[in-house]
């Protein structure tokens, strides 16, 4: 079956709490949700922010029919601006605490996979399942390779 996310429909009066309420069990979490997104302004961003926030709603409309929990949603929309030098990671960990941050440096780990494809050539076949499945036992929360 295919289904077309809401994030293709732009809207320009888009509203986050609304659209985070879908999301979420409560009101406290969809705005717990918000937060995670307004770690960058949504006013005013550049072009590029723009594809950040698009990106970031897209992974949490992706995430949301597998049933994950908020933690799981902010650290999808933390992890695309972590990857984008919006945010540090102290940051993250200055708002969100420490077992945010971890998982999104469990992300992270995981996200280093990508790099051993772009360097196929030099490792075999083998070196390079060896090299995931070393990644793959290091991460700490499963949610990670979910993400």
């Amino acid at each position: 079956m295919v289904s077309v996310r809401e994030i293709h429909f732009a809207a320009d009066n888009f509203d986050m709490v609304r659209w985070s309420m879908r999301y979420c069990q409560n009101p406290q979490q969809a705005q717990a949700l918000c937060d995670a997104f307004r770690m960058i302004p949504l006013e005013g961003h550049q072009p590029t922010d723009e594809n950040v926030l698009m990106y970031a709603r897209e992974m949490v409309e992706c995430l949301s029919p597998l049933s994950m929990d908020l933690e799981t949603l902010q650290a999808a929309v933390l992890f695309i601006y972590y990857d984008h030098d919006l945010v540090t990671k102290a940051q993250i960990e200055a708002k969100f605490g420490t077992p945010l941050v971890a998982l999104v440096s469990s992300i992270q780990q995981l996200d280093d996979m990508r790099n051993l494809n772009r360097s196929s050539t030099v490792l075999q076949h083998d070196q390079v399942d060896n090299m995931r499945r070393m990644l793959l036992s290091m991460v700490e929360d499963v949610r990670a390779v979910v993400i």
